[in-house]
Formats: structure tokens, C-alpha cells, sequence
């Protein structure tokens, strides 16, 4: 992306609109000073003529000649034309010679728009090429009583011609202004810079600075704000990650400790034989731990790596699944001679069935081991409407309950409340973060109440689309 500085925009942006402005405005000035002053000339070229015409009437025809030979200037042309449009004299065109005028030929003028004009109106004033003089000239013509016409004339400048007088001083004044500007452009990129070279990024609402530029620094601050909250949270990330790589190595350690110890004492025939038997058994018990502490991380592993495939999805009766995992769990239960009871009622989401089975799982599972001797477990199953349509599961059992300031903790990877009966009890301490992802990964959530000694409730609820 290609890239501009601030000061060198705002620099050639006003160096050039001052220089258009100021040459629009030497034009401007330019062309209206040349035709305010050719509208005075015109006045002062026919109020000659009317001056010279009045004198003209008043006095004889032979005195014409020497009254208008007597009025000759450099500047002006002066024309007696009679009236069939003879020349009579002309003073660019006239030479006395021994008291006589001698006038070169000349065409003759009734064809000429300044003749026509002032034979018809009187007076007439027109701007044309003179074929004689061979330039622009401006005509002022009034017509005396006895018919004949008395013309004057003089050179008319073009406002190019007229313009061109005023380049040096115009020059001048553009290279004063450019210099200028250049010198009042760095000051004024200067002040203008000065709050954003100030401008702390850390907290950039604060300070000094311009009301335009609020909606950028709040956006940058929400920026800073989010990354300060994505920073925080990979760091919570990394290190929930690092937690659970130990807790995993060190969980799998501790079965695999005791396989490889018994197997050793059984590979060195240390073992008897009617103690065989007891060592395949917590082989095989520890074998299964490990078996179960896999699945729950390979479980974790899918619902950390996002949302649930659509492949995966189908329609799932919560009902029917909760008296599936009854019935596979009922030997468990049978064990603790705890009761399972299913009610409710059939409702149907749209979900991975695996994730719900190892989540109503979980929860069934920790309700049988948590449980008393002769208890119960309650799995209700129904719909709610408000605040919106959801399908609502509900695990209550008669255990021994949790305090209450530990319901927070226990969904965390790992955590339990009371290791040594964890360890009686069985289980991978990652049932209840497995039931708060597969719950999240269906827009759904869990709750829980309990106390100690009597029991505990688990409450999830899931959208129904």
C-alpha cells in the first residue's frame, strides 16, 4: 500500500488552491479592469467625436479640412467621409502640401458598418480590423447636419495584448504567495500534527485532540480493548493448556505406573499364582481408567476445536436418549442399589447425538457415583417456552452434595472437590467439562445446585430451533 505524509499533502494541497486562487482572481480582475476601461474609452472616444462634430456644424465647409487637420494626435485617427462615402480627409492618410491636403485613395466608406450606423442613428460606435491600418481599432462616427460624417478612431488592445502587461508583476506576486504558503503550510501542519504526535495509543481517548477524530480513536480503542482481552485470553489459553497437558501426564502416569508394576511382578513370576486373578483384575481396572481418560480428552480435544459439524447433526429425542443411558448404566446403579428414574416427556433438538449421550452420560454417571446406598437419580426431560422455546434436562439425586462455594470450580478441567474419595469413586475429573462444552456447543448452558448432604441438581437447557 502505497503511502503519503500528512504535511506534504496538506503542503501541495494548499500551495496549489492558493496559486488557482490566485490566478482565478488576476484573470478575473484582469478582464473586468479591461472592460471597465474600454467602456471608458468608449465614452471618452465618443464624447471627442460629438465635441468635434458640434464644432464641425457651426462653422463653413472649408474650414472643416484645417479644423480637423488641427485635431490630429498620435494616438487618434480622424475621418471626414461625405455623405455618398468619399473620403475627405484623413489623417493617417492626408499630407499638406503648399496649403492644399493631399489624400492618398482610398476606398470608399459607405459600405462600413460605423458609416451606416450613423447615417441611420446619428451616432454609432463599432469594434472592428481596419483592412488600411491592419489592426483591431474601436470607431466612433456621428453624423453632422449637411449629411457627412466625421469619424474618429484609435487602436484597440486585446485582452491578451492588454494582460500581457500585468505577467511580471503577476509573477512576482505569485512566486510572494507561493513562498508564503509553503512557510504558512508548514505552521499549519505543524499545529495540526501536534495532537495526533501526542496522541498516546495506550489510552487514546485521552488528551488533546480533534471532534472528527473521536469515532477513529474510539475504534482504535475498542481495537486496543479487544486485543488486550484476546491477549489475556490466549494467556489464559496457554496456560489452561499447559495445566491440562500436566494433569493429562500425570493421570495417565499414575495407572500406567501400576500396570507396568504388577505386570513386572507377574513377567518375574514374584506373584502367586491364587494372586493372579487380583492382579489381572486392577490391571485391567487401571487399563479401563486409562481407556476412559482418553476418550473424556479426545472428547475435549473435538469441542475445543470448534463448532459441531454439520455432517454430524440430526434430529435427537432427549427423552429416548436419557432412558438409553439409564438402561446401559442400570448395572452401575444396581451396584449402589441407587434407583434410576426417567419422566418427561419426548423432545427433539437438532445436535450431535454422540456429544448428547457422552453428556447425559456424565451426568448420570456422576449422580450414581456421588450417590447414597439406596438413593435415587431423577432425569426429568421436558420443553419450556419462556423466555424462549428450549428443551430443559434435569439430573437430581439424594448424594452427598457439593458446598456451595465450590459449584463454580467444578466444571473446570481436572477439578475435584475431595481427591481421596475421587479416587474411590472413580472417574477422570473431565465428566462435568465435557457436559459444559457439549452444552455450549449446542448454544445451550448448565446449572447446578446443591449442599452438602443433600444432594445436587444439574439443569441444562438447549435452544430448540
Amino acid at each position: 500500500m502505497s503511502q503519503r505524509r500528512l504535511s506534504s499533502t496538506v503542503n501541495s494541497l494548499l500551495l496549489a488552491f492558493t496559486l488557482s486562487v490566485v490566478l482565478a482572481l488576476t484573470l478575473v480582475f484582469t478582464a473586468l479592469y479591461y472592460f471597465i476601461f474600454e467602456g471608458f474609452e468608449e465614452s471618452r472616444l465618443e464624447k471627442l467625436a460629438q465635441n468635434i462634430a458640434s464644432e464641425m456644424n457651426v462653422i463653413d465647409e472649408s474650414e472643416r479640412l484645417a479644423l480637423m487637420d488641427a485635431q490630429v494626435s498620435a494616438d487618434l485617427r480622424y475621418t471626414l467621409i461625405d455623405e455618398n462615402g468619399e473620403v475627405v480627409f484623413d489623417s493617417a492618410q492626408s499630407q499638406l502640401n503648399n496649403g492644399e491636403y493631399i489624400l492618398k485613395e482610398l476606398d470608399n466608406h459607405s459600405n462600413r458598418p460605423e458609416f451606416q450606423g450613423a447615417v441611420r442613428e446619428g451616432t454609432a460606435y463599432v469594434i472592428r480590423y481596419s483592412d488600411t491600418l491592419k489592426k483591431d481599432m474601436l470607431y466612433a462616427a456621428v453624423r453632422l447636419d449637411d449629411g457627412a460624417i466625421v469619424r474618429l478612431a484609435e487602436p484597440r488592445e486585446s485582452l491578451i495584448a492588454f494582460a500581457a502587461r500585468f505577467v511580471v508583476p503577476i509573477v512576482i506576486v505569485i512566486l510572494v504567495v507561493a513562498v508564503l504558503v509553503v512557510v504558512f503550510s508548514k505552521l499549519l501542519t505543524k499545529r495540526i500534527m501536534r495532537p495526533l504526535d501526542n496522541m498516546d495509543v495506550t489510552e487514546p481517548l485521552k488528551g488533546e485532540g480533534y471532534s472528527e477524530m473521536s469515532p477513529l480513536l474510539a475504534r482504535i480503542d475498542d481495537q486496543r480493548l479487544m486485543l488486550e482481552r484476546q491477549n489475556e485470553d490466549l494467556a489464559r489459553a496457554d496456560s489452561m493448556r499447559r495445566d491440562f497437558s500436566a494433569n493429562v501426564s500425570h493421570e495417565l502416569k499414575t495407572p500406567l505406573q501400576v500396570i507396568v508394576g504388577y505386570t513386572e511382578l507377574m513377567e518375574g513370576g514374584l506373584v502367586s499364582q491364587e494372586d493372579i486373578p487380583k492382579f489381572s483384575r486392577i490391571i485391567h481396572e487401571e487399563a479401563e481408567n486409562m481407556r476412559s481418560l482418553i476418550d473424556d480428552v479426545l472428547t475435549l480435544s473435538r469441542l475445543d476445536s470448534g463448532s459441531i459439524s454439520a455432517s454430524n447433526l440430526k434430529d435427537v429425542d432427549l427423552f429416548i436418549l436419557a432412558k438409553q443411558v439409564a438402561d446401559r448404566l442400570a448395572p452401575i446403579a444396581n451396584k449402589k442399589d441407587v434407583d434410576i428414574r426417567v419422566s418427561g416427556e419426548s423432545v427433539f433438538i437438532e445436535g450431535d447425538e454422540s456429544l448428547l449421550d457422552e453428556m447425559m452420560s456424565n451426568l448420570i454417571t456422576n449422580a450414581i457415583r456421588y450417590n447414597v446406598d439406596n438413593g435415587y437419580v431423577d432425569v426429568i426431560v421436558g420443553e419450556r417456552v419462556q423466555p424462549a422455546k428450549e428443551a430443559v434436562v434435569v439430573v437430581r439425586d439424594a448424594g452427598i452434595g457439593m458446598p456451595e462455594d465450590e459449584l463454580t470450580k467444578i466444571f473446570e478441567r481436572f477439578y475435584r472437590i475431595d481427591k481421596s474419595r475421587s479416587k474411590e469413586t472413580g472417574g477422570t475429573g473431565l465428566g462435568l467439562a465435557i457436559v459444559k462444552h457439549a452444552a455450549l456447543s449446542h448454544n445451550g448452558q448448565v446449572q447446578v445446585e446443591s449442599k452438602l448432604g443433600q444432594g445436587s441438581t444439574f439443569t441444562v437447557t438447549i435452544p430448540i430451533k
